[in-house]
């Protein structure tokens, strides 16, 4: 199975290994622009987590009928169109909410970003809000992460796919479960 997808220099999503006595949790990190976002939490419920990035799949598949999809403000680089609705969010965040992107829950706590599609690129804009962010120098700053929407897609998709396929096999083949019990024959009664 493959367990990375993506480019961490434009966007990436690397799957690690189950975590705890289930196979419920995974370790997963995200990358964009080189910058690691699941840095405070990379710990995903799985079916969560699949779920959410078929349902971010779904929304880039959707285009530009589904919501904002181009710079908000056309006059203003992808950087500061996210400065601009994270700044306005504070008091009407309708227009935030419209370009939000990776909400996926506790692994992106750390991390406001948008999406923004011009043509076949897709830019992320992003900036990390947490006070005790393990990087100080990186609060404050906007990173911009810019690749064709479509490989963006791709990347959602087999993760969101090799998540849930593996987790549905784990689940259905328990590694404790003794080889030679499925060759057991049934006692007659």
């Amino acid at each position: 199975m493959r367990n990375s997808f993506g480019h961490p220099s434009r966007f990436a999503i690397t799957l690690g290994s189950f975590w705890g006595n289930g196979d419920a949790v995974r370790v997963v990190d995200v990358y964009a622009a080189g910058r690691r976002l699941t840095c405070d939490d990379n710990h995903a419920y799985v079916p969560h987590f699949a779920g959410e990035l078929e349902r971010s799949v779904r929304a880039l598949l959707d285009g530009p009928q589904y919501r904002g999809v181009g710079r908000p403000f056309a006059e203003l680089s992808p950087a500061d169109n996210h400065r601009r609705l994270c700044a306005d969010a504070v008091t009407d965040n309708g227009q935030y909410l419209d370009y939000r992107f990776m909400d996926w829950g506790p692994t992106a706590d750390n991390v406001s970003m948008h999406y923004f599609r011009e043509g076949d690129t897709a830019f992320l804009p992003f900036s990390f809000w947490r006070a005790n962010h393990h990087d100080s120098s990186e609060l404050g700053q906007v990173f911009v992460a810019e690749l064709p929407w479509r490989e963006l897609a791709c990347v959602l998709h087999e993760a969101a796919w090799a998540l849930m396929w593996a987790w549905a096999d784990r689940s259905r083949w328990p590694q404790q479960a003794e080889p030679d019990a499925a060759r057991a024959p049934a006692a007659d009664l």
